[in-house]
């Protein structure tokens, strides 16, 4: 489980930076998958995707709230995709399942409408696979939860960040990195940010390097 525990010090210096990060996280059933592995039933002793990828965002968290030059706000949603969703007045992610990058987003969305004034925003957006999922205009999940063959949930996705008004745009994928191709497309799609960019977390040491660029 991962818990954001440490908060950035009170912003009583007007030299302090205000950030506001929010980590977009893949909670689909993959997430559960080691690191180098495509199968949940090829288990390695190298750590499940989720944990690693928990274990780099409370990194970067301490890190990033131990600078005396910045103050920073932090926040975590998570996101997967189910067929059963039906969401036309809230976002609920569900704990396994698919992979519904639009979800994410429009969480993250949310949270943004509330930033600080004058504050920078940074999104980094957390997943180990390509889009099988999307919501149709009246709130209902569509999609076949094991491909894109049309392109419509990465459409969805892409649109989603299109819209998206932040600093910074980030996708840090996690595992092998065949099954998240997609992910640099939705990071040239945040038309709005200052900077966007795409990571390939194929293994721990790339993961954490990631996050290091990142931070």
């Amino acid at each position: 489980d991962l818990k954001l525990t440490v908060k950035g010090k009170v912003n009583s210096e007007s030299s302090k930076a205000p950030l506001d990060v929010i980590y977009v996280l893949d909670r689909s059933g993959s997430m559960a998958y080691p690191m180098d592995h495509d199968s949940q039933n090829s288990w390695e002793n190298n750590g499940e995707r989720r944990t690693a990828a928990s274990q780099a965002i409370n990194s970067m968290t301490n890190t990033l709230a131990a600078n005396e030059n910045l103050d920073v706000r932090f926040a975590l949603v998570t996101f997967s995709g189910n067929k059963s969703d039906y969401r036309p007045g809230g976002y609920r992610d569900e704990a396994d399942g698919g992979t519904n990058y639009q979800a994410g987003i429009r969480s993250a969305e949310g949270l943004l409408n509330g930033k600080r004034q004058n504050a920078k925003t940074a999104v980094i957006f957390v997943s180990d696979g390509d889009p099988t999922f999307r919501y149709r205009s009246d709130g209902y999940t569509e999609g076949n939860g094991s491909s894109d063959e049309d392109g419509k949930s990465l459409k969805a996705g892409k649109d989603a960040v299109a819209d998206m008004q932040t600093d910074y745009f980030f996708t840090v994928g996690v595992g092998p990195s065949g099954n998240y191709k997609k992910l640099t497309d939705l990071a040239n799609s945040a038309v709005k940010a200052g900077k966007h960019a795409s990571y390939a977390g194929t293994t721990l040491a790339n993961l954490n390097k990631a996050f290091d660029d990142i931070q």
